[in-house]
């Protein structure tokens, strides 16, 4: 019987004073390539969000796998808010080169309010460092280190950065 009453006790305390509720999120189809390979996890994931002037991060609380990216509400009301300038979803992708050496790279893209009701969104990221790339579009530059392109449905897009 104790067992019993100590059960019931926890249950009135949880439901007397509620149970945290999950965070309500959003989840966008969003596939990323880099050189024609699909990544099956990123690093460093962020959303930049740029608003008269100043700099709104959210990084802890966004998740990605191919053909999922989870945001919380909240950044999605960021988002579609007349405050947000631009904004850009930033990552970091690792590579391994030779046996022990990693070679690390940042990568961002122009993220919209617009790209959360797209059915998917398919991102192909082209390394300007590499021949095959420079051959179709052009050599890297300082400020130019790649390429992106933007499949959505009823589009394609080319943007250099």
């Amino acid at each position: 019987m104790f067992v019993s009453n100590t059960t019931c006790l926890v249950l009135l305390v949880l439901s007397t004073f509620g149970c945290p509720k999950p965070e309500r999120r959003l989840v966008v189809n969003l596939f990323i390539a880099i050189n024609e390979e699909t990544l099956p996890d990123i690093s460093n994931l962020h959303l930049l969000v740029y608003s008269r002037g100043d700099l709104m991060e959210i990084r802890d609380s966004l998740s990605y796998w191919p053909g999922h990216l989870s945001i919380p509400a909240t950044a999605s009301e960021l988002l579609n808010s007349d405050r947000a300038d631009s904004s850009f979803l930033s990552f970091t992708h690792s590579t391994l080169v030779g046996r022990e050496r990693w070679r690390r790279k940042n990568y961002a893209f122009r993220f919209s309010s617009a790209h959360l009701d797209l059915r998917y969104l398919v991102v192909h990221f082209f390394d300007l460092g590499i021949r095959s790339n420079r051959r179709r579009f052009g050599r890297a530059t300082a400020d130019k280190q790649y390429v992106y392109e933007l499949d959505y449905p009823g589009a394609h897009v080319t943007v250099f950065r």
